[in-house]
């Protein structure tokens, strides 16, 4: 899903903020269904360096003030640190 919607962002085509806000609720409300137990003890707990921690970290500190390009800036470069190449380079490597 993240690989989505950085594509999405850097793709630019036609209704790409509809999409890109369809995509993070999607995201936001996955992360809720599936970890809302843990979102608690995982905010408390010292970072362990893993994407779920860091993603329900930025949600958690960012969700009222960040902007659309800033959620996907940041979780570009959490893409590119973690596969060592950006969402589109990785989709080209993968088909």
């Amino acid at each position: 899903m993240l690989e989505d919607i950085c594509i999405e962002y850097l793709a630019h085509e036609k209704y790409h903020s509809a999409f890109l806000n369809a995509l993070l609720m999607q995201l936001w409300a996955m992360l809720l269904r599936y970890h809302e137990n843990d979102i608690e003890s995982i905010l408390t707990r010292a970072y362990d360096g893993s994407p779920i921690t860091e993603i329900l970290n930025y949600i958690s500190r960012s969700y009222q003030t960040a902007t659309l390009h800033e959620t996907a800036e940041h979780f570009m470069r959490m893409f590119k640190k973690t596969y060592g190449m950006t969402p589109g380079e990785y989709r080209k490597s993968s088909r």
